[in-house]
């Protein structure tokens, strides 16, 4: 507050354009912590816990996947690309899903929300030969 105890025996001009600038600070502080709490989820709990004083419960745990009916690359290496389309058809989306899970076919989760079994498949096919020609 300009003329409270901080303040004392400086001119109100001065006291004005110190406000001014600790204001300013203040400003780009609060939005750099917003923006990382916006991209941070974990980062905004531990932030509310420190503001709230309460304990806020952690994100649930994601669910756990059954283990893969079949190795791809196993398949992959056995018979090449159609002996592996030709397994991963008699698999549903669940099962497809434990597959990509499993062997780490998907880090970004880009199949996370994706429905269509033969999409599915082929990002597996598709992985699979990626990694594969990597080595």
């Amino acid at each position: 507050e300009p003329g409270g105890p901080c303040h004392a025996g400086l001119k109100s001009a001065d006291a004005a354009a110190d406000v001014a600038v600790v204001m300013a600070r203040l400003e780009k502080l609060f939005a750099a912590i917003l923006a990382h709490a916006k991209a941070h989820p974990e980062f905004a709990r531990e932030l509310d816990q420190a503001l709230a004083g309460a304990v806020v419960p952690a994100a649930p745990p994601a669910p756990k996947r059954k283990p893969a009916e079949l190795d791809p690359f196993k398949v992959y290496e056995q018979g090449w690309e159609s002996m592996l389309r030709q397994r991963l058809a008699g698999l549903g989306e669940e099962k497809l899903r434990d597959v990509i899970h499993q062997y780490g076919l998907d880090e970004r989760g880009s199949t996370e929300k994706q429905k269509k079994e033969d999409k599915l498949r082929e990002w597996i096919v598709r992985a699979v030969h990626e990694k594969q020609k990597s080595l």
